[in-house]
């Protein structure tokens, strides 16, 4: 996964990635541009996406499968 499209689905600019993912905005400006993230890093922003999609359908009165609230709540 490249920076900017860990960006765009993390809302699209660097503070909204940070806010998302629980860490300062020097870290995410730390992020290659050049090549992919590292594993780790992509993982968290696909984890935090999954965590935005369930805030999403909640906020939208749809409840989640017991198993969804359970990888949520990790």
């Amino acid at each position: 996964m490249k920076k900017q499209t860990a960006l765009n689905l993390l809302g699209g600019t660097v503070a909204t990635a940070a806010a998302h993912l629980g860490c300062g905005v020097k870290a995410v400006y730390k992020w290659p541009s050049d090549k992919p993230l590292p594993r780790p890093i992509a993982d968290r922003v696909l984890a935090a996406r999954v965590r935005m999609r369930a805030e999403l359908l909640r906020a939208q009165g749809m409840r989640l499968e017991p198993i969804e609230e359970d990888a949520v709540a990790l």
